[in-house]
């Protein structure tokens, strides 16, 4: 599927709305999805991996379409749905620029996996220097933000529907220096 586009939708509805489009477009040109990451949770004191969300209130979907197609088939929808589907996001001020440009799409791919979800990086810090081993994270660490060794996270700047914002990515690491 060529392109993505993000539709605005009723917090807490997600899976549920990503369900629905599944049945009501055709799965041949459309696929529904929401992006979830791993985070830690502390349970008496041990790291868990739990899944959440990234981006509640949003549900992306990947298709074949050019952006009239899209509009023509979710206008129905929408309208069916408005009460949980509030509208397809666009750029700027024409509503028929709705498909996320191409750079914000490549920088997903490469962050997720082929059920969506931000997987846990790990790596290693040696007198200094990260060196991410494995994950989404690796070839990126000059993308890294903030680290915070403790809680495990790195910080790090993404495009979403046109602008930059912070997460947060589980980072596991290892401290060589602290060995030596």
């Amino acid at each position: 599927m060529n392109n993505w586009f993000v539709l605005s939708v009723r917090s807490g509805m997600e899976t549920k709305i990503v369900n629905i489009l599944k049945v009501m477009l055709d799965t041949d040109k459309y696929l529904a999805f929401v992006i979830k990451k791993e985070i830690l949770f502390w349970e008496k004191g041990k790291p868990k991996l739990l899944h959440k969300i990234i981006f509640q209130g949003y549900v992306m979907v990947q298709t074949i379409c050019n952006a009239e197609d899209v509009i023509r088939d979710m206008r129905p929808i929408i309208s069916i749905a408005r009460n949980n589907i509030y509208k397809i996001l666009n750029y700027g001020s024409d509503n028929k620029d709705i498909m996320i440009r191409k750079s914000e799409q490549v920088m997903w791919e490469s962050l997720i996996d082929s059920d969506f979800f931000i997987r846990a990086s790990f790596g290693i810090i040696d007198k200094g220097n990260l060196k991410v081993t494995s994950g989404p994270l690796v070839g990126k660490e000059a993308e890294i933000k903030k680290l915070n060794k403790y809680k495990r996270k790195a910080i790090v700047d993404v495009e979403f529907a046109g602008e930059f914002i912070e997460i947060s990515l589980v980072l596991d690491l290892i401290d060589k220096s602290k060995k030596e």
